[in-house]
């Protein structure tokens, strides 16, 4: 199983989950024409996706959803309020909605969704399974707190994508006006470098290989500083695996997930 974060931060996400037989994607956050562009530079064809779960509908996740289903025909998974909430309702085909904490399986991807909290209709986290090798991985981002159900569901995972999107004396030092950093600060918000730290510490586990940070503010963090704080934490507990950021720029592939092969494309 390889996985390639394409995109990850405010301006647009998107990754890819490469089983063999069968792709899928995780977010769509650019119009088709970027997400090509992209893609290609990641070697990986839009049109070999075949399936593509939307986290949430807000346009940083999900704007090149329906066109990415029209000219490609993927099928668009996601809970149904999200669903709703990007116009995938008005036609059923291609469409397969996923309610919280239950499953849908694509090829030899099992994909469970979990409840976050962040300021959109239904958000989710995702546990992703190969149902032929058994390896695991969890995204997480876009979720103002950790709820307790996502410590277990995470328990043993081989790959962690993990939000870390702000340090917080950077953010009320930064640009935003008062309004903003209160929301991304917030319970529906996003998660800071402290609460990213103390949960990847959580969920260490024996078989876990590779930790990577996504949706890093360009404006109220800083690679290193995610990595640093995160890391500290991680040295705190046996994890002897590989700790890398995701970039808004330019693509991070993992081999396969089992190996640690993390490198920058």
């Amino acid at each position: 199983m390889r996985l390639t974060i394409v995109a990850s931060g405010s301006k647009g996400n998107s990754l890819v989950i490469d089983f063999g037989s069968t792709r899928i994607a995780v977010d769509a956050g650019f119009g088709t024409r970027n997400l090509a562009k992209r893609y290609r530079a990641a070697g990986i064809a839009p049109e070999s996706i075949s399936a593509c779960i939307i986290t949430h509908e807000h346009l940083d996740h999900a704007q090149g959803a329906l066109a990415a289903r029209k000219k490609w025909h993927w099928t668009l998974g996601a809970t149904p309020l999200t669903l709703a909430a990007i116009g995938a309702t008005r036609s059923m085909q291609l469409t397969v909605p996923i309610d919280c904490g239950s499953s849908a399986t694509f090829g030899d991807a099992r994909v469970t969704l979990l409840k976050v909290s962040h300021d959109a209709v239904a958000p989710a986290a995702l546990l992703v399974e190969d149902c032929l090798s058994g390896a695991r991985i969890g995204i997480a981002y876009d979720l103002g707190t950790i709820p307790p159900a996502l410590n277990q569901a995470f328990a043993s995972l081989d790959l962690l994508v993990l939000e870390a999107n702000h340090d917080p004396a950077m953010l009320r030092a930064g640009p935003y006006p008062r309004h903003l950093q209160d929301r991304v600060a917030g319970s529906r918000g996003h998660l800071n470098n402290f609460q990213s730290a103390q949960f990847a510490r959580d969920i260490v586990s024996s078989g876990l290989r590779t930790v990577i940070l996504a949706h890093l503010s360009e404006q109220n963090n800083t690679p290193a500083l995610a990595r640093e704080t995160v890391g500290r934490q991680l040295r705190r507990t046996n994890f002897r695996g590989k700790l890398g950021a995701a970039s808004q720029h330019r693509a991070c592939a993992v081999g396969d997930v089992r190996d640690v092969q993390l490198q920058l494309l």
